[in-house]
This record gives structure tokens, sequence and C-alpha cells, in this order.
């Protein structure tokens, strides 16, 4: 192994998925176009998001929509598609979640192993089963019930209900909890 290959071999990221996980969906407005227009960030995200891109730890979004619906997504929020080191957005890739291509594709954008990036998702189904079937940890964001059917089969590596339980949750994580 390499120098570089070592020093690259401990980073870790954090994949995110966007509706109901970085933005609240039941704040998306759209233009008659089906454009997103508007969206507000889910409770007490926006300073967890905050603190981590602060701390440099690098980032990819992982999100069944289209690009132009993610972007304009992200600017509501104050962010663009330039401070993620990955942007996999299914429209683009031809390919939704828990495909296994959403997920190894941010991976290799990345520079990790499945292993050293954390999948925060709303969606058990999509976020977290599709994380572990590549290997990946996940935390399984339900700060709310837009899924109420979802069975926690115990692939979750965490459960949270809001930002809280996810900032202390990625904070074990990335300091090499699981």
């Amino acid at each position: 192994m390499t120098a570089d290959a070592a020093a690259t071999s401990f980073v870790r990221a954090l994949c995110w998925d966007l509706g109901d996980t970085l933005f609240r969906e039941d704040t998306e407005r759209k233009d008659p176009d089906e454009t997103t227009r508007w969206v507000e960030w889910v409770p007490g995200v926006e300073a967890v998001f905050t603190d981590l891109a602060a701390a440099d730890v690098p980032m990819a979004i992982v999100s069944d929509q289209t690009l132009v619906g993610a972007t304009r997504a992200l600017a509501c929020l104050g962010l663009s598609t330039d401070q993620f080191a990955s942007v996999v957005i299914s429209d683009e890739i031809d390919s939704c979640k828990p495909a296994a291509d959403m997920f190894t594709t941010a991976l290799a954008e990345l520079g990790v192993a499945p292993a050293h990036a954390l999948m925060i998702g709303n969606h058990y189904e999509r976020d977290v089963v599709g994380a572990h079937d590549v290997g990946m940890p996940a935390v399984w964001f339900r700060w709310n019930e837009a899924y109420p059917h979802a069975i926690d089969t115990g692939l979750a590596d965490y459960v949270v209900t809001d930002a809280a339980g996810l900032r202390a949750s990625v904070r074990h994580w990335l300091t090499g909890g699981h």
C-alpha cells in the first residue's frame, strides 16, 4: 500500500439523502413545471451539517430525484453541489436507491471504502438496506412518520429521531465507533 493509499484509507465520509433528511419534504414548494422553488431544513440539521462541513468531513449527496430539483433544494438551504465531493442523483445515472450503483458511484467519487462512508437517510429500504447491501454503515433518521410502515430489521447501525441523536451518532461513528 502506498503512503497516499494508507493516508486515505482512514478517511471517513458521509453520504446524505436529501428529502426528509436535509430538507423537510412538507415544506417543498414547486412551480407548475414541478421545479423546486422552496424547502426548509429538517429541524436542527442545519447546525449538524454546518459543524461537519467546518470540520472538513468529506460529504456526498445520494438522492432519488432530478439534478435540477436537487440543485434548487440545496440552494434553498444555502448550499451548492460544489460543497459536496460527490452528488449522485438517480435521474443522472438512470438508477435509484436501493440499487448498488447509487452508493458505489458515491464511494468511488469520495475515494473511500464502503466501511468508511456512513449513509444518512430517512427511508429504511432505500437508504439503510441499500447502504447495507454494499457494505456501508447507515443512520436511519426517523425524525417524522413519513414512512410509518417501515420495519427495522436490524440493519441500521444507528436509529435516531432528532438532530441531537443524529449529531451524537455521526460523532460516534466518525471517531471510530460502530
